[in-house]
Formats: C-alpha cells, structure tokens, sequence
C-alpha cells in the first residue's frame, strides 16, 4: 500500500498491527490462551493453559521469556487460566486445577504460593496488593497481601458447573464481574455488596453477545470483549456504549481477553475449538511508534533476533 506525502496522517490506518503465534508449544505459539494483561511497563504477559505456561512479549510481541509446565511443585502449573501484576510488579498466576494462586517475579523467579477455597478462574490485584479470585464455581475470593482470606461471595445468577468468570477491579475497591453465562457485567464491593449491572449492548439492535474479557482503560472507561461477534466494545459505569475499539473488519477473531497497554496498544487472546489460538496486538490510542506503519505484521515464535522496530 502505497502513501502520498501527506495522507500517513490522514488516512486512516488499519488497526491490527501484530498477530503472533499459531496452536503450538513452540516459544510464542499457544494452546488455549485464556488471559493477557499489559504491565506497568509495557510487556504481555499470556496464561497459556492447555501448555500449562505463562509467556511474556514485548509490546510489540516479540518473545522475551516463558516460564512454568506442568506439575503440582513451585512454578509448576495445571491449566493457569489467569494472571494478574501486583502492586511491587510481582505476577499472581491463578493455578486453576492445582486449586491455588502462586506469585511469582517476571522474570519467572517463585515467590510464594496460597491455596484457594475454589478452582481460581479469573484473578485480579488493587494498589493496596489485595488478591481478587473468580472461581469455576462462581464464587468471589478476596485475600489480603500475604494470602489471607478475607471475604468470599457468590455471583447471583444462573450458574453452570466450572464455567468462571472474569473479573477486573476499579479504584473505588469494586469486583467487576463479567458474566458470560448472564450476558451482564456486575459491580460488588469487596464484601459481596451488590452495587449495579448493565447489560452490554451492540452496535445492533438485538444482537446477542457472550462477553469473554473485561478490562479498565486509564480513563476509567470498561472494555468488553466479545467473542461472538468478534468484537471490543467500551462502556462507562452505567453502561452506555462509548465506542467500539474493534471489529471483525479489524481481523478480530473469537476474543478472550483483552488489556490496554501503557503505549495504547490493545491487546487481545484468540482461540476457538477449530479456529486459530493467536495474540493479536492493535491500535487503540494513537502511538508514535505506529503512526506510519500500514498493514500487519503476521508472525510465528517472534524472537528479538529476528525483528527490530523502533521503540515508542
């Protein structure tokens, strides 16, 4: 594609600008990566379950270092479905089928561990370095620094058996709950207090949608990711629809998570039983570093030998 002098500032670029990985346990490649978060500087760090490993990229998705398989030791997992950054940059990892959550430093070093009531499903962490557990059982576990429970709820609703939800939380100490069985996003205090709900809509009327990820932008608005309709949509509080950040004409797939970088990138997990299992990194905010740069860039097991950009 070609740009006349002018128009790399006034055409509008496409989003996707990485997709990395195919099925595979090869470095970079995945097998139903569940989660993805965005650190406070920069990096992606990916629950690869089904290959029982956390993996982490740079912002541009190159691969920097992988670390766990499985077992039932110290930085050994059974289906890590999600991970969270701590307030001293630390990882929580929650451990699903070993039935706990294990903090460990990005670098991949263990840390310490605490055992979960419930299978941890979904995890989260506040400044004040309070653990947020969703389990496959629809409960909300909240434990002190250290691994101290404090409180425990269910998630109201229709339940099914082992089928979590995601969570993230707000700086008012609030669990986000983003239920896919009920179709609904919901607001509880760390006690278990109901706050509120809404029900995501589309850009169609009537259009169901399985919301899949959740996560907060540093403007306070909610991002859900839907992996129906291949799409991410932002929300405020009280539901209204904001904008949508992508669309299937983004080459956005079946979406599972989905965090908002540092540099503005969005950051997003694919994977559906015959479709392809995929990082994929996209425009959100503008960013120096992509200003100009057209099309995507498609790879597999990235390494930082092989590929050089400029950073942000």
């Amino acid at each position: 594609m070609s740009h006349c002098s002018h128009c790399v500032y006034t055409c509008r670029p496409e989003k996707l600008l990485f997709n990395i990985g195919v099925r595979g346990s090869g470095d970079g490649d995945f097998n139903f990566p569940r989660s993805v978060i965005t650190t406070r500087d920069g990096d992606v760090v990916v629950a690869d379950t089904m290959n029982h490993r956390i993996q982490i990229f740079n912002s541009f998705g190159v691969f920097l270092t992988k670390f766990g398989k499985r077992g039932i030791g110290k930085l050994q997992f059974s289906e890590p479905t999600d991970v969270a950054e701590l307030p001293n940059n630390d990882l929580a990892v929650a451990d699903k089928r070993n039935k706990r959550v294990q903090i460990v430093t990005q670098g991949g070093q263990f840390r310490s561990m605490f055992e979960t009531v419930d299978e941890p499903y979904s995890i989260a962490s506040d400044l004040s370095g309070h653990v947020i557990v969703s389990t496959s059982r629809r409960t909300i576990e909240v434990y002190k620094k250290g691994g101290k429970l404090i409180h425990r709820f269910v998630i109201p609703g229709v339940s099914r058996d082992t089928f979590g939800c995601k969570i993230c939380v707000n700086n008012r100490q609030e669990v986000i709950v983003c239920d896919a069985v009920n179709a609904t996003i919901k607001f509880f205090t760390y006690e278990g207090r109901y706050v509120s709900k809404f029900s995501p809509r589309s850009y169609s009327e009537g259009l169901s949608i399985i919301p899949s990820g959740i996560t907060i932008n540093r403007m306070g608005e909610i991002l859900v990711a839907d992996s129906l309709n291949h799409t991410v949509n932002a929300y405020n509080d009280n539901g209204d629809l904001l904008k949508q950040a992508i669309c299937p004409t983004d080459q956005a797939g079946c979406i599972q998570a989905c965090a908002v970088g540092p540099e503005g990138h969005l950051v997003t997990t694919e994977f559906s039983l015959s479709g392809p299992h995929t990082l994929k990194i996209f425009r959100y905010r503008p960013c120096h570093c992509h200003i100009t740069r057209p099309g995507s860039s498609k790879r597999r097991t990235p390494t930082p030998q092989t590929f050089r950009w400029e950073r942000c």
